[in-house]
């Protein structure tokens, strides 16, 4: 919800359309609404989000959650449990088919943050498993695949680096099993 004053409380998912080249305003999703935090959001092919939260129902401090499109808006936002762990799951990068999914995970123990894959199996995701490819000590961020397909795009450390996606598909293929 907003403040009397018109600023945000506490991070919530907003939507602005574009029409003739111009943005209009921006727009509270309501029904996405929660007690906590959300962020991080990306919408599908069928038109889903899937987003990170530490709204309550969760396994971990920051979740990843997936919103099903309906006429007129979403379903309740259900945690997708296979993907979160006790930590934090967040910055996420989807197949616009779902076809697989990368995303952070933060180990506060170890104060590491590393990306991790998961690949689509009907209905369910598989276990996450590491990008090995890419994992070094340090923090990554920010994963995102460039429109072609041809180039998984990070951050390590503030300093964005680049992999042909190839090298990405054999650490998701290990995910698969």
């Amino acid at each position: 919800p907003l403040a009397p004053d018109g600023e945000e409380v506490r991070q919530n998912i907003w939507v602005v359309s574009q029409q003739d080249g111009r943005f209009g305003e921006p727009r509270l999703i309501q029904e996405l609404v929660g007690e906590g935090w959300d962020g991080h959001a990306v919408q599908v092919d069928d038109g889903s989000l899937y987003f990170a939260s530490d709204r309550s129902g969760g396994k971990g401090d920051i979740d990843i959650w997936r919103a099903q499109a309906r006429r007129g808006g979403y379903a309740p936002p259900v945690n997708v449990s296979e993907l979160n762990s006790p930590g934090n799951e967040s910055d996420l990068y989807i197949d616009p088919s779902e076809r697989y999914m990368i995303f952070i995970r933060y180990d506060g123990a170890a104060k590491e943050i590393d990306l991790f894959g998961s690949v689509r199996h009907g209905r369910r995701w598989s276990s996450p498993a590491p990008l090995r490819s890419v994992n070094r000590p340090g923090w990554e961020l920010s994963p995102t695949v460039t429109p072609d397909g041809r180039w998984f795009v990070f951050q390590r450390d503030g300093q964005t680096e680049w992999r042909d996606w190839q090298a990405i598909r054999a650490d998701l293929a290990a995910a698969a099993k």
